[in-house]
């Protein structure tokens, strides 16, 4: 669903975004945040994005973490513990 309502391309990318989104409602449910904008909708946009400007991480800051109902700490945790280790230390 990501590649084609994307049209990204990089299935390696790709498989990382969804285990990423897959971890990070795992971690909201388990530590009770908040992530109403938190949609398929914003990882189909991260996959856009990252189509347009090569990096994920990058792209991540605005389509991921940006809909995070939460905190700064929270968003950095989930920046840190969650997107880098999957995406490398871009960024």
């Amino acid at each position: 669903m990501v590649r084609e309502r994307s049209k990204y391309q990089d299935e390696g990318n790709i498989v990382r975004m969804v285990e990423a989104w897959e971890k990070i409602n795992a971690d909201i449910a388990a530590e009770g945040e908040s992530a109403d904008m938190l949609t398929p909708r914003s990882l189909v946009n991260w996959a856009k994005q990252t189509k347009v400007i090569g990096n994920p991480i990058e792209a991540c800051e605005y389509n991921i973490l940006a809909a995070l109902c939460s905190s700064e700490e929270y968003k950095q945790n989930v920046l840190n513990n969650i997107i880098r280790p999957l995406f490398g230390r871009r960024g």
